[in-house]
């Protein structure tokens, strides 16, 4: 399974880390949406069951 990782900057300036689960940012949110966590924090990512 691919993980597809990349930063986002918010119109405000605000910088995210985001990660695809299975799929890549073209693709997102119609397989797995993105996780995604403030810049320098952790990501969250769910386990799968």
């Amino acid at each position: 399974m691919t993980n597809t990782f990349y930063n986002v900057k918010a119109k405000d300036g605000k910088e995210f880390n985001c990660v695809v689960n299975g799929g890549n940012v073209l693709t997102a949110g119609m397989i797995n949406g993105p996780f995604c966590g403030k810049k320098g924090e952790q990501i969250k990512v769910p386990m799968r069951q």
